[in-house]
């Protein structure tokens, strides 16, 4: 794989392939956990090519797949998929729910509805939910 090409997540294997993620300078530098792991499945779709510098080497079962089990997998996982929704592999996650809407645009972050949920001031929106955002680590 070309240095900055992101690996699809229909690889057999794509739970040990190492994507390339070019990642926005904001969370190189503030290392926004959920929203970098949103990110890498929002851009995980679609190939993109970025110099080696501005790459981060993000892995689903390493990286991004902890976060979901942490806060959304009582809710969003294979024995309970609230709106049938599942976040506990990739490919589900790129699913979407039963709600008609793809939570993950890929390669547009700022269209996820996964990531409005997570970054809504609306506390009834807001997931997880309960009585405070995620933090940022």
């Amino acid at each position: 794989m070309p240095p900055g090409v992101i690996a699809g997540t229909t690889h057999p294997r794509s739970a040990h392939v190492v994507c390339r993620v070019a990642v926005p300078p904001a969370f190189a530098v503030a290392g926004n956990a959920v929203l970098m792991a949103v990110s890498f499945l929002v851009l995980s779709a679609v190939p993109a090519v970025c110099s080696a510098e501005d790459t981060v080497d993000i892995e689903f079962d390493r990286d991004v797949r902890p976060i979901f089990m942490q806060h959304c997998i009582d809710c969003h996982g294979p024995e309970t998929a609230e709106s049938a929704l599942r976040l506990d592999s990739a490919k589900a996650a790129l699913q979407g729910g039963d709600s008609g809407e793809t939570v993950i645009s890929p390669g547009n972050a700022s269209g996820s509805h996964l990531i409005e949920r997570l970054t809504t001031t609306d506390a009834e929106l807001r997931m997880p939910p309960g009585d405070e955002p995620l933090s940022d680590d």
